[in-house]
């Protein structure tokens, strides 16, 4: 945990992100919800044919062809795939 007060903290971001440009592009937003309520929390029991060390999880996305230069399904494969504490 960090005990550095605020001002520190602050000068050590400035100082380490002040080189990247600011470009202008917009906030990526996305509008309404992904999921209504009897699309969640369904419980599946599987039996298994073979025994296999794998899960894979899909579920819908809107398309994201409008935003293929700002990646935003990079973000979520980082933070899915992320093995850190």
């Amino acid at each position: 945990m960090n005990t550095e007060d605020l001002e520190t903290l602050q000068k050590w971001v400035e100082e380490k992100f002040s080189a990247i440009k600011n470009t202008g592009r917009e906030e990526l937003k996305w509008e309404g919800k992904p999921f209504e309520a009897e699309h969640l929390q369904i419980k599946l029991h599987i039996t298994p044919v073979k025994e296999v060390r794998c899960l894979n999880i899909y579920w819908p996305v809107p398309s994201l062809r409008p935003n293929y230069r700002k990646k935003p399904e990079h973000y979520v494969s980082h933070l899915l795939g992320h093995e850190g504490i």
